[in-house]
C-alpha cells in the first residue's frame, strides 16, 4: 500500500497523491505489471538491501513511454522492523536510445569494414590474375611467331590471344583441313 508519492508518480498513475495513498499497484496497472513491481519489492526486502531493475513504463496521464532504472530499498522503523519499500526511478530512455544507436552504428561500421576488406582482396586478386594473364598472352604471342599461320595450332593460339574478347571468326586464309 502506498504511503506517499511524488508528482512524477502521480503522472505515471494518472491520479493525485490523495487518490494513490492507501492503494496498491493492482489498483492502477494491469496484473502483469503490478506483479513485476511486487517481485522487485520482494527482492529488495528479502535481500535486506537496495536492488536495481529496469522497467518500461507508459504514463497514464500523458502516454509518455520511457525506460526507467528503478532502485527499490527496504525501509525499517527505528526498531529495525521492515515497514515498506522505497522506490526511486530515474528516466534512462535517452541513454538507452543512445546506446542502441551506438550498437547499430558499430554494426554498420563493422559491415562497411568487411566490405572494404573484401573489395581490397578482390582488387588484389584481380591484379594478380591480370599479371598472370599478361604473361600467358605474351607467351602466346611469342609462340605465334614460331608457328605457321595456316595451321590448327596457330588458330588455337589466336583464340588464346583473344581471351576475354570475342574469338576470331573465319579461318584466316586456311586452305583445307
Amino acid at each position: 500500500m502506498y504511503l506517499s508519492c511524488n508528482p512524477n508518480f502521480e503522472r505515471f498513475f494518472g491520479a493525485k497523491e490523495s487518490e494513490i495513498t492507501g492503494k496498491t499497484d493492482y489498483d492502477f496497472v494491469d496484473r502483469e505489471l503490478a506483479d513485476f513491481f511486487r517481485k522487485h519489492d520482494k527482492k529488495a526486502m528479502e535481500a535486506g538491501r537496495p536492488s536495481i531493475n529496469e522497467e518500461s513504463l507508459t504514463f497514464a496521464q500523458d502516454g509518455y513511454q520511457g525506460i526507467f532504472e528503478t532502485i527499490k530499498a527496504p525501509m525499517h522503523d527505528t526498531a529495525g522492523n521492515l515497514i515498506g519499500v522505497l522506490g526511486i526511478a530515474r528516466d534512462v530512455t535517452d541513454r538507452k536510445n543512445a546506446e542502441n544507436e551506438q550498437i547499430i552504428m558499430e554494426r554498420k561500421l563493422a559491415q562497411t569494414q568487411k566490405m572494404e576488406t573484401i573489395g581490397t582482396l578482390a582488387g588484389g586478386i584481380a591484379h594478380d590474375f591480370n599479371n598472370i594473364l599478361t604473361s600467358v598472352m605474351g607467351y602466346t604471342q611469342l609462340c605465334m611467331t614460331d608457328v605457321e599461320e595456316n595451321t590448327d595450332l596457330y588458330e588455337s593460339l589466336l583464340v588464346a590471344e583473344h581471351t576475354g574478347s570475342s574469338p576470331p571468326t573465319g579461318n584466316r586464309g586456311r586452305t583445307g583441313g
